[in-house]
């Protein structure tokens, strides 16, 4: 009996990934991602994408101190993960010039998701559980909700809730009561 096989993947590692990239393998205008070791083309972003992204940057900027860091649609490095989150708040303290920030200088991560809705909640959300992420944000632009994601444990989020137009919730990263209406693009 013959039993039909999977071809084998070949998964990359950050430095591998890293590297293809520094030798011009990728065109220069790509929008890749390495998660879990696999290349990921992003998908286009639209205008409510960046309206959000605005919104988020002007919203951060304001709430945070100078020991924080905002950094819009930046890469991170983390185990066999390069993803560019569109929002990451960095200590300032943990990050080192000249190199990629990775884990353990997130306070949060803040993916915008329209087309990529399932991935940025599901495969995202695990990957940046698994790097201890203390706080993780997708904003479902399909749905017009904030899906918060807090302490993470055991490669996945203890607590995770959904908040829609007109409520607010308490963020642990940055201490105060958010609110859901000034994040989200204009209806």
């Amino acid at each position: 009996m013959h039993t039909a096989a999977e071809p084998a993947r070949k998964r990359f590692t950050t430095d591998e990934f890293e590297k293809m990239a520094e030798a011009g393998v990728f065109s220069p205008d790509a929008r890749l991602e390495l998660i879990d070791g696999e290349i990921i083309e992003m998908t286009p972003v639209g205008g409510r994408h960046v309206t959000c992204v605005f919104a988020l940057d002007d919203y951060f900027r304001e709430a945070v101190g100078p020991e924080v860091r905002v950094a819009t649609q930046s890469v991170l490095r983390l185990a066999d993960a390069n993803p560019w989150p569109d929002i990451a708040l960095l200590r300032r303290d943990r990050v080192v010039p000249g190199q990629l920030p990775g884990a353990d200088a997130c306070l949060l991560v803040v993916e915008v998701a329209d087309s990529t809705v399932l991935h940025d909640r599901n495969k995202k959300r695990l990957l940046y559980a698994w790097a201890g992420i203390p706080e993780y944000w997708v904003i479902d632009l399909q749905q017009d909700t904030i899906v918060v994601h807090q302490h993470p444990s055991a490669g996945d989020y203890d607590a995770i809730a959904e908040h829609a137009r007109g409520e607010s919730f308490v963020s642990t990263a940055l201490g105060r009561e958010v609110p859901v209406d000034p994040l989200l693009p204009p209806e």
